[in-house]
């Protein structure tokens, strides 16, 4: 329940970046600079006095939210909200990527290379289900 609670507390603070900063609908780097400036803000932490490699190390303990989580809340908001969207071409670049990733795990599927319903381990004991194509 409170993960639930801190992606609803993040995702409303990702809406209110996307409004304040325009530059920051076209850039998840940009976008989430602001997110962990507001976090530092909040933390009393110098942003400028953390080294990237702490950082990296260190932000689930400092309660920083990951870059994945930013990327996923700002996608279900440009779902839904038009005005907070990406400019034209960004739209267009990231449509043409998610089409070439789509056609790339369908060959994997279409070749025999991976099979639906099979659990594939990855790195570090975590592992991904493939429940089917992506068609």
């Amino acid at each position: 329940m409170e993960r639930e609670n801190n992606l609803f507390k993040l995702g409303e603070i990702v809406e209110n970046v996307l409004e304040e900063y325009e530059e920051t609908r076209n850039d998840d780097n940009c976008l989430y600079l602001q997110i962990i400036k507001l976090y530092c803000v909040q933390r009393n932490i110098d942003i400028k006095g953390l080294s990237f490699e702490y950082f990296l190390l260190n932000q689930r303990e400092m309660g920083f939210p990951s870059i994945e989580s930013v990327g996923r809340c700002r996608r279900r908001i440009q779902e839904k909200r038009a005005d907070l969207c990406a400019t034209e071409s960004v739209r267009r670049k990231r449509e043409t990527h998610k089409k070439r990733v789509l056609e790339y795990v369908s060959a994997w599927f279409s070749h025999g290379l991976v099979k639906k319903g099979v659990n594939y381990h990855a790195p570090k004991g975590t592992w991904l289900l493939l429940n089917g194509s992506p068609d």
